[in-house]
């Protein structure tokens, strides 16, 4: 197959070189174009120094290169999807597979990839969302990875699944499309909480515990609201991918988090994770939501509080303990 992968960042690095080593033909495009030339001389992931890049990746800052290939995948921030849809929609490549790998809720929409492809920019062609407990720096490294590939159209799923998988990358697929891209959202909010555990003083294991927890019974409250299947939220996309996000060294969002339960503001441990952290997107997506419509989200409004209202931790975790008891 004619691959393009679009997003030149750690996971697109790391997607780009799993297509490679599949033999498909492969285009990895990265906007900044002085980013482009560099990546092409020195073959090596930006964000991983150990990861390579094959030669035989095609890598460029020419978007209409995209005309040529069959499968274009995002790998861009969820504020940059609805561009560089756009994009694709004006070089009328559009009716092409189309694979999300983005995680996020466009925060101004409160919408997922597929609602922007799909609803608002009328792609032709099959969207797939390609999500799961991925960390980049684990699959550039080739360590086993798992990740789904999902779609409404069963077949496509599958043609996803043969493309992208390989020894190290196990992919399985699904239809519950709505669940998938809500809980690939959603997770990184809890992920952010997560990390404060890690790193404020009255906070430790017990109360991380309980966060995933009552964090999961939140992410059930999202997803069936969109009406997503309840076993999505058991499977790899909804508790297997919190649990790496809101678990692991390499999570962005947990950083982020644990920065914050330091004391740093939202700028200053932005300017120090300098990546994406795409839960300061996504709060702002579900706190809207949870307003709107009633729902029961505790955790996300006080992440949201934090971040965004500028409440203290320590004010923040005499709401929570303030809260009426009630039934688990």
């Amino acid at each position: 197959m004619k691959v393009a992968v679009l997003g030149a960042g750690s996971f697109g690095c790391s997607i780009a070189q799993v297509l490679a080593s599949n033999n498909h033909e492969v285009m990895l495009w990265d906007f900044n174009p002085e980013n482009a030339a560099k990546l092409d001389q020195t073959r090596v992931n930006p964000f991983i120094p150990n990861a390579q890049i094959d030669k035989s990746i095609f890598i460029t800052s020419d978007l209409s290169e995209v005309a040529n290939y069959d499968i274009i995948t995002y790998v861009v921030p969820s504020f940059a999807l609805r561009q560089t849809g756009q994009k694709i929609k004006d070089l009328n490549a559009d009716d092409k597979v189309q694979v999300i790998c983005t995680k996020g809720i466009e925060a101004e929409s409160m919408k997922t990839g597929l609602n922007i492809l799909q609803d608002d920019l009328a792609f032709r062609g099959d969207v797939v969302i390609l999500s799961g407990p991925t960390h980049a720096e684990e699959l550039a490294l080739k360590k086993f990875t798992t990740i789904v590939s999902t779609c409404e159209n069963e077949q496509t799923a599958k043609l996803i699944q043969s493309t992208f998988n390989c020894d190290y990358l196990r992919v399985y697929t699904q239809t519950d499309v709505t669940g998938v891209e809500i809980l690939g959202g959603a997770k990184n909010v809890l992920a952010i909480a997560a990390g404060i555990c890690d790193s404020h003083p009255e906070l430790g294991d017990n109360a991380k515990a309980a966060l995933l927890t009552r964090g999961l019974r939140e992410l059930t409250i999202i997803g069936k609201f969109e009406g997503a299947k309840e076993s999505t939220f058991y499977g790899l996309t909804g508790m297997g991918d919190l649990i790496v996000t809101a678990m692991s060294q390499h999570s962005r969002n947990r950083k982020f988090g644990e920065l914050i339960g330091k004391g740093l503001t939202k700028d200053e441990a932005l300017a120090e994770i300098k990546m994406t952290v795409e839960g300061i997107y996504s709060v702002k997506a579900l706190y809207q939501l949870a307003n709107k419509h009633d729902l029961d989200l505790p955790i996300v409004k006080t992440i949201y509080a934090v971040l965004e209202e500028g409440r203290t931790i320590q004010d923040a975790l005499d709401v929570m303990s303030d809260r009426s008891l009630k039934q688990e």
